[in-house]
């Protein structure tokens, strides 16, 4: 992801939280915008991201409300 992505992904998200949701930006705003990013180009990316999410984000949404609407969002 170039860093134009990475911004253009979390000002996406932001919108998304203040005018769809009527809230604050959460991280499962971010990672819906994230998903969507992955799976436009390479296939492979999102195999990746998949991975990332089971192993490493699932096991930290256990202790972390952060985390657990990461993966609500994925």
């Amino acid at each position: 992801m170039s860093t134009a992505e990475a911004v253009n992904t979390v000002h996406a998200a932001s919108l998304a939280a203040a005018y769809l949701d009527g809230g604050p930006l959460t991280a499962r705003h971010v990672a819906g915008q994230l998903r969507g990013v992955v799976f436009k180009d390479d296939p492979e990316d999102g195999r990746k991201l998949r991975a990332y999410v089971d192993q490493v984000a699932r096991p930290r949404a256990r202790s972390s409300r952060a985390w657990a609407a990461f993966c609500d969002g994925t």
